[in-house]
């Protein structure tokens, strides 16, 4: 057995678990702990690790490949804004739908975007288990979905209001733009591996090596989220907040920086020892788990109460799909 499948399992686990500390955060509203989140897992992590560990990544490495840091960056400025448009669909589509779309999305072009684009490869007998284990995960998805709307309107009979047919047309365009835009992380990885490859030729852990994506990357999506949730906080005169927020709020919110981070570099060191079907096939795995598990805590913090038997049979078929469809892009893989 290749263990580092078990490092795509808990990089998924960590993935879909690390907001859960924010719903016992006070005082602090949602866009105030998604800075702090930001800044700890985006910036003061993967720099610290990079400065620790790899030095030479500033010494050398990025110097003198100017060009591909600069992809790099792209890619991750491009995640940056497809985060940021993901928070303009919601209020046009609803969360569940909003992010079916983006998940979807992400899911689909996150996998095969590295292979379009040649940044990795992939063998031609792996291209079929792939396209099913593609088609079963996202079908996992929508049914899951499904269960989730059913449940929402379960909840809230009689509460909700229809939107226009422009603005929902508008808002599933908008979602489309964020799940494509938010793929690109991925993709930014698959072209960082030149990067990635001269660290390790240097000595580098292969940990600390994938700070040589991670840091311009994540540091360019981090000024994206920086500039556009600022402009929100600040529209809400919730600065202050900051100030007024006890220490426990701090620690929740910077833990969920903790655990996002955790599980890219759990995510990177496992897709390179997987090889180049690692960031693909690794990478709709991963997705697929993060989603499992934020569907899992989702019924532990209460989110399912008051559901009828039918969204729940209906999230149990999504449930199987996902599995089914992780037991084929790995032995595919």
């Amino acid at each position: 057995m290749n263990y580092a499948w078990l490092g795509i399992l808990l990089a998924g686990v960590l993935g879909g678990s690390y907001v859960t500390p924010s719903k016992s955060i006070r005082k602090l509203a949602w866009d105030q702990t998604w800075l702090i989140y930001c800044f700890v897992g985006m910036v003061a992590l993967p720099v610290a690790l990079a400065c620790a560990l790899a030095p030479k990544l500033f010494e050398i490495v990025f110097p003198s490949n100017p060009r591909v840091v600069l992809n790099v960056a792209l890619c991750g400025a491009g995640w940056g804004v497809g985060a940021s448009l993901f928070g303009l669909s919601i209020p046009r589509l609803g969360f569940a739908m909003a992010f079916a779309i983006v998940a979807g999305v992400v899911t689909l072009l996150g996998s095969i975007g590295p292979v379009l684009v040649g940044a990795a490869k992939i063998e031609e007998g792996q291209v079929g288990g792939l396209a099913i284990g593609l088609a079963v995960l996202l079908a996992g998805i929508g049914v899951c979905t499904w269960a989730s709307i059913l449940r929402d309107r379960e909840k809230n009979a009689g509460k909700l209001q229809a939107g226009s047919l422009g603005s929902s047309v508008l808002g599933v365009g908008i979602a489309v733009l964020a799940g494509v835009l938010s793929a690109m992380l991925n993709t930014g990885f698959a072209y960082g591996g030149e990067l990635i490859s001269r660290a390790e030729e240097m000595g580098i852990s292969p940990a600390a090596a994938s700070m040589a994506v991670w840091v311009p990357a994540l540091s360019a999506g981090f000024v994206i989220n920086f500039v556009t949730v600022s402009w929100r906080v600040t529209k809400a005169a919730g600065w202050t907040n900051y100030v007024e927020a006890p220490l426990a709020d701090w620690i929740k919110a910077g833990s969920l920086g903790v655990l996002w981070f955790a599980s890219i570099v759990i995510y990177s060191v496992s897709s390179l020892a997987l090889g180049q079907s690692g960031t693909v096939h690794g990478w709709a795995i991963n997705g697929g788990v993060a989603i499992l598990t934020s569907a899992y805590w989702g019924v532990r913090t209460g989110e399912w109460n008051g559901a009828d038997a039918k969204s729940r049979q209906i999230a149990l078929v999504g449930v199987a799909l996902f599995v089914i469809a992780f037991a084929v892009l790995s032995l595919s893989g």
